[in-house]
């Protein structure tokens, strides 16, 4: 029997209620989304987690997945990747580090694509993140200052967040030894002009680049790393003062 929540109720589902039923292990998903906590520090107006929190409570309820549950969930089952970010913020699970550990062990890819709001996350799991290969990660944000975001991230500080994802760029460029951070630049030091753009075009602009350069002309590429949110600060800072366009 399972439990749907919705609109301020709890329906209670029976075993007819569902449309597929498996017969063994092998035919159980192998594509899983958990929620490793539905706790939260903030309290967005449109999220239903805080906003229904009585009929949450009576729900899926308010807590942290324990790491003895997610290794028994992965022991037990043949599972390949879990979508681990929900209806909560998953830095605020005491034992993500270990779940992370564990996962990596198990050859299993963990992602937080649903979004985390990263208004906290210490350096253990910084490092984590980095060591045992979180695949891919979304920042949720309303807003592009702090005067928007916090009509919509109740509680939250957005410079706050622009903050962590440095210290979290940081955390990659010494583990990986790459360079990381919200923006970064090539191309000449002295440039007059320069190209801002993020993606696989920035691939084919610096070939472009190299070839300019080695004509003379001064031109460079800014690479961004963090577009939401996005600091003009951070920008400001990777441009060469000599840019004029």
């Amino acid at each position: 029997m399972g439990r749907l929540f919705y609109s301020r109720k709890v329906v209670k589902l029976e075993k007819s209620h569902f449309s597929e039923e498996y017969k063994n292990k092998s035919e159980l998903p192998k594509h899983l989304r958990l929620d490793l906590s539905t706790v939260c520090q903030l309290k967005c107006p449109s999220c239903y987690m805080r906003q229904e929190e009585e009929a949450v409570k009576n729900g899926c309820k308010i807590g942290n997945m324990k790491f003895k549950n997610f290794k028994k969930l992965v022991d037990e089952n043949d599972i390949e990747d879990i979508e681990i970010s929900n209806s909560g913020e998953i830095f605020l699970n005491p034992d993500l580090v270990k779940i992370l550990e564990y996962a990596h062990k198990k050859h299993i890819r963990l992602t937080a694509d649903n979004g985390v709001n990263l208004n906290n996350l210490t350096e253990e799991q910084a490092e984590a993140l980095v060591k045992y290969e979180l695949a891919s990660m979304t920042i949720s944000l309303d807003g592009a200052s702090q005067e928007t975001y916090s009509k919509y991230r109740i509680g939250g500080d957005y410079n706050k967040v622009i903050e962590i994802a440095e210290k979290y760029f940081k955390k990659i460029s010494k583990i990986t030894g790459r360079n990381y951070a919200p923006f970064t630049y090539y191309g000449d030091p002295k440039a007059k002009f320069v190209i801002v753009a993020m993606g696989s075009v920035t691939e084919t602009t610096i070939e472009v680049i190299d070839e300019l350069v080695k004509e003379g002309r001064s031109v460079g590429l800014v690479k961004v790393h963090l577009y939401r949110p996005f600091s003009a600060a951070h920008l400001s800072r990777a441009l060469p003062r000599s840019v004029k366009r």
